[in-house]
């Protein structure tokens, strides 16, 4: 953590769900709750697939956007597939306060 203060029950939670149906994944985030205020400013999301996805977007409180193959290292808003480990890296930066999800059509 940040501080010690989880020690003294300050902290936050954040809910993370995860749904599948033969054509989408579907993980969502949902918002902190607790009286730590989080500092989250980009998730970076490993998931384990056997082929290359489709596509990907993101839904934000009050937007959705398509997220583009790059490097997904790079801080920005996008994935990379990795076909020699099968292993799907997402890069998000969503509002701190909201919660978000990211879909995956397979």
């Amino acid at each position: 953590g940040v501080s010690l203060d989880y020690q003294k029950g300050v902290f936050s939670v954040t809910g993370i769900e995860c749904t599948e149906n033969e054509k989408n994944i579907t993980i969502t985030f949902h918002p902190a709750s607790g009286p730590f205020k989080t500092i989250h400013d980009n998730y970076q999301i490993e998931i384990h697939l056997n082929a290359k996805p489709e596509s990907l977007y993101a839904q934000y409180n009050d937007h959705q956007e398509s997220l583009r193959e790059v490097n997904a290292e790079s801080g920005k808003n996008g994935w990379r597939f990795d076909a020699d480990s099968r292993l799907l890296i997402i890069s998000c930066m969503p509002d701190q306060s909201e919660g978000f999800s990211v879909t995956i059509t397979k």
